[in-house]
């Protein structure tokens, strides 16, 4: 099959930005009939990252390197404009563009079903994008713009009089591509056309790395790594083997290759073939009129021949000779036409020319294997801090979460679920709960039952991640229960003080009773970083008597074990960014089938769609609910005529057993009555129920929030140069970012936040703001709000309405990230009549839920004059908790809190884990005197 080589009609190529910022063009677009300005055109450099948009008045500056350079000018509803330009050492050229306008067709809504455009626009995105996994990762984001053709001999033509947009997950690109020439039949294709690369952010290092990883690999063996090896005579040490072939097409070759050689083929030497052209920083490539290529660095997909298991390509040249640059870029590339492996490349695995190939790649068969195994650098395990070491029943435990990682930067791409068990001297867990986490951590607590009986357990906390591995990765911790007459020995020698990097600074060393304390807290060195903050606990030591094996951070580290490389999929836990539901959808009669499923939450007004498979299976991920929270769901089937029935599994995650050794605390029991109050869990009143009636509100159109911070008019999204409609918003709403993440299944995913870099930190899913349209939540689980706002179609649009942070929060949790707001034309009254709501209130089913524990703060009571109830004593012991103290710029913090009753000394503890996953801890005693 004779493929032509697709690329532009010309392509110079820029060289890089590195010096010269002086030199370049500017200039202003104007409408060619009107001479009115065109604000947000797109100048920019033919297939590269580098490029502008035009201010309100038309006008653009664009830095470039001295040289030729193929610019080009485009804005929807205008023919685009593409000229040569030579930039001069340290000048600002000024240009002026004149765009004609283009016939644009009128968007027609026919009530009939056209059933050949998605036929041809499914074969349209295989033969332009191509196939495979990594292509699977890339997608136009406005296809209905497309326009197709299909002539004699199975030809296919498309057109299209915007610029498509397309979204390259697998390298990290937004293309615009203005499509000039797309014709493909069964013998050879033609696809041509002016593209613009834009970097797609991201702040997740893995996906960086795996971006980079798969640049190189697509940049490995292409026409371009052939062209610019040849051009630095390095063909041989680049992994080519290039061979003159001689044959006809009468010719019949021999399968095995080496019965080819010196008949058909012969050794094709690079010696002399390369020598400067007229045009600076270009050279002239004399080449045979065909040239097979071996390229032997990586295994073929389908072997050519029997006894070369690489990949062969040929490339045909017209004329004897390209003209191409250090880059491998080709001035005239309609002299040059590729078949075989290299022609396989399409849309979705092309880069930009002014991509940059790492000088020194690693050949994978030449990477030394990891002894711990490739999926450790995704291992991760949590450290609990305790305030204490042994309770009484009917107390609370509190605890802060620091987790531990092989590779501190993948903090924001793992676990976002905690689960801690409180396992009984049997080995059974008497409590199970559930915590969230961020990247700084977790915090929580258990509220030990009053009926709790004594004897040793254990605390243990993990994710479900883990579980997939060694048992290792489960944290434990014993714990004491005693009984209501029981204390404990102080140790007869004076227990050391487990202390590195926090240095504990009191205002006083001693102190009385109900006397304001304030503590220091101080990180060293200066220059040491924590991963987060610190834990601190204040406890009374005559109540909380530190264990003679008391469990601490400096003793936490990650398991030495082997992990594997992979993981079966069927038997896998996934990672966990939030609390899922399972289950499977039947009709009345019990027949398992294909559901649609709509789900509600009402206090927190989301509202989203479920598809079930085809045996009715679903499963929802990453939701956010707290206790036994309901959450109702609409089961439909498919076709959305009939009822159904819901059935919701239990997702049973539980730790492995795993011993550990009982609590080192000498407890003895005394009849005589002491001072101690154990903070139990106050039993609370029932208060009777309130209902409040009133009239319905009368239904009416929605308007705009009135608190809006950003309201963007439909026709702005019409009329602009850009036809993705998310970065068409982005352009309009200061600080919203459009960001890359690994997701949950391990593939590249969009995801919006507002704010500055720093905010883009943590989990994705976490940050991002609650996306409606027309008053129905989207559901954001998988980066899914980024990729509905970038499909809409512009001419779907009314407006959009922004709420930045906190001012969205009465839309439920995710409202404190933000709402956007997205109304569509004539959705909710067309002709007198109300649109259908997505689901009727007598068809909801409540579904119970587990969720999230609910989050308590630790209370103490304020001792100055008139702040604290006279006669009430204070006997409690732990004075002071704090699961997350942040350190300032400084490397220090203050804390302060009250002494109690009792005369005593107190232990002050700090804990953290520095950047690099170092433990690091501080430990005092202060003493506490009557009045």
């Amino acid at each position: 099959m004779r493929r032509v080589f697709f690329g532009t009609v010309c392509c110079f190529l820029f060289a890089g930005l590195a010096h010269a910022q002086t030199s370049g063009i500017r200039g202003k677009v104007i409408d060619g009939e009107t001479k009115e300005p065109l604000p947000f055109s797109s100048v920019y450099i033919n297939q590269t990252t580098i490029g502008t948009y035009t201010d309100v008045n038309g006008e653009f500056v664009l830095p470039l390197e001295p040289g030729d350079h193929e610019v080009v000018v485009s804005f929807v509803g205008y023919k685009p404009h593409q000229t040569f330009v030579h930039v001069t050492e340290g000048a600002l050229q000024y240009m002026r563009f004149s765009l004609a306008a283009a016939v644009l067709k009128a968007v027609e809504v026919n009530t009939t079903k056209d059933t050949e455009w998605p036929k041809q626009l499914a074969k349209f995105t295989k033969l332009f994008l191509g196939t495979g996994r990594q292509v699977s990762q890339t997608k136009i984001l406005n296809p209905w713009y497309l326009e197709f053709s299909e002539g004699k001999n199975g030809m296919l033509n498309a057109s299209c009089p915007v610029p498509l947009q397309i979204e390259n997950l697998n390298l990290g690109y937004m293309l615009t591509y203005d499509l000039r020439n797309f014709a493909v039949s069964p013998k050879q294709y033609v696809i041509a056309g002016y593209v613009r690369y834009t970097e797609i952010e991201t702040v997740d290092s893995l996906l960086m790395k795996r971006w980079k990883k798969n640049r190189d690999a697509v940049y490995k063996g292409s026409v371009r790594h052939l062209l610019a090896s040849l051009v630095a005579g390095k063909a041989r040490e680049e992994d080519f083997n290039l061979f003159l072939d001689n044959s006809k097409a009468t010719d019949a070759r021999n399968a095995n290759f080496m019965g080819n050689v010196d008949w058909l083929v012969n050794i094709f030497k690079t010696d002399s073939i390369v020598k400067p052209s007229k045009t600076p920083g270009w050279y002239i490539v004399k080449l045979p009129p065909r040239l097979e290529i071996h390229y032997t660095h990586k295994p073929a997909v389908a072997r050519v021949y029997r006894d070369i298991p690489y990949p062969v390509s040929w490339i045909e040249v017209k004329g004897g000779s390209l003209e191409v640059n250090a880059d491998g870029t080709v001035s005239n590339p309609s002299r040059l036409t590729v078949l075989g492996e290299m022609s396989n490349a399409r849309v979705a695995q092309t880069l930009p020319a002014d991509y940059k190939p790492e000088k020194t790649t690693e050949h994978y068969k030449k990477i030394l294997p990891n002894v711990v195994g490739r999926l450790a650098v995704l291992a991760e395990m949590p450290y609990l801090h305790t305030d204490r070491s042994y309770y009484y029943p009917g107390e609370t435990m509190w605890f802060s979460a620091h987790m531990q990682y092989y590779s501190p930067p993948m903090r924001d791409s793992l676990s976002r679920v905690l689960y801690t068990d409180l396992v009984d001297p049997t080995g059974k867990s008497v409590m199970t709960r559930i915590f969230p986490l961020s990247r700084d951590g977790g915090a929580g607590q258990l509220e030990l039952p009053r009926t709790l009986k004594k004897g040793n357990y254990q605390l243990r906390a993990y994710t479900r991640w883990m579980l997939n591995f060694d048992k290792q990765f489960v944290f434990v911790k014993p714990i004491r229960i005693l009984d209501e007459q029981e204390w404990v020995h102080y140790p007869k020698t004076e227990l050391p003080m487990d202390t590195t990097n926090v240095i504990i600074q009191t205002d006083r060393d001693e102190y009385h009773m109900r006397d304001k304390i304030t503590v220091t807290l101080r990180i060293t060195p200066s220059e040491l970083r924590l991963a987060t903050g610190l834990s601190v606990s204040v406890t009374d030591l005559d109540q909380a008597v530190p264990a003679t094996n008391e469990t601490t951070i400096l003793a936490a580290h990650m398991p030495d074990v082997v992990m594997p490389d992979t993981l079966e999929r069927k038997t896998m836990y996934p990672i966990q960014y939030g609390i899922d539901i399972k289950g499977r959808f039947t009709t009345n009669r019990g027949k398992a089938e294909a559901g649609l499923l709509v789900f509600t939450q009402k206090a927190s007004r989301d509202v989203f769609t479920v598809k079930t498979d085809e045996l009715g299976n679903f499963y929802v991920p990453d939701l956010l609910l707290y206790d036994t929270a309901k959450i109702s769901v609409h089961p439909k089937t498919a076709g959305g005529g009939r009822g159904g029935k819901v059935i919701v599994d239990t997702l049973v995650v539980s730790a492995p057993p795993t011993p550990s050794d009982t609590l080192g605390v000498d407890a003895y029991r005394e009849t005589a009555t002491r001072l101690r109050d154990r903070a139990t869990n106050k039993q609370t009143r029932v208060l009777k129920e309130v209902v409040v009636t009133s009239t319905r509100i009368a239904d009416i159109a929605p308007t705009k929030l009135g608190f809006a911070d950003v309201s963007v008019d439909g026709e702005f999204f019409r009329s602009t140069g850009l036809t993705d409609m998310l970065m068409a918003l982005q352009s309009k709403v200061p600080g919203l970012h459009i960001i890359a993440f690994l997701g949950p299944d391990g593939d590249p995913k969009k995801y919006i936040a507002f704010g500055g870099t720093s905010t883009l930190q943590g989990s994705p899913e976490a940050k991002e703001p609650v996306v409606l349209i027309d008053g129905l939540v989207v559901n954001a689980s998988g980066g899914g709000t980024a990729d509905r706002i970038s499909q809409l179609n512009p001419n779907e649009v009314d407006r959009i309405d922004v709420i930045k942070f906190g001012n969205g929060a009465a839309y439920g949790a995710r409202g404190g990230n933000g709402v956007i707001a997205i109304y569509t034309r004539n959705t909710y009254k067309i002709k007198g009549k109300t649109r259908a709501p997505l689901y009727k209130e007598e068809k909801l089913v409540t579904l119970n839920l587990h969720g999230y524990a609910s989050p308590r703060n630790f209370t103490a009571p304020d001792h100055y004059v008139g702040g604290d109830v006279q006669g009430v004593p204070d006997y409690r012991a732990t004075l002071y908790w704090k699961p997350l103290v942040t350190i300032d710029e400084h490397n220090q913090a203050t804390i302060t809190f009250f002494a109690a009753d009792l005369p005593t000394r107190y232990r002050i503890v700090a804990e953290g884990f520095t950047a690099e996953g170092v433990p690091v801890r501080g430990e005092k005693t202060v003493t506490i005197k009557d009045r």
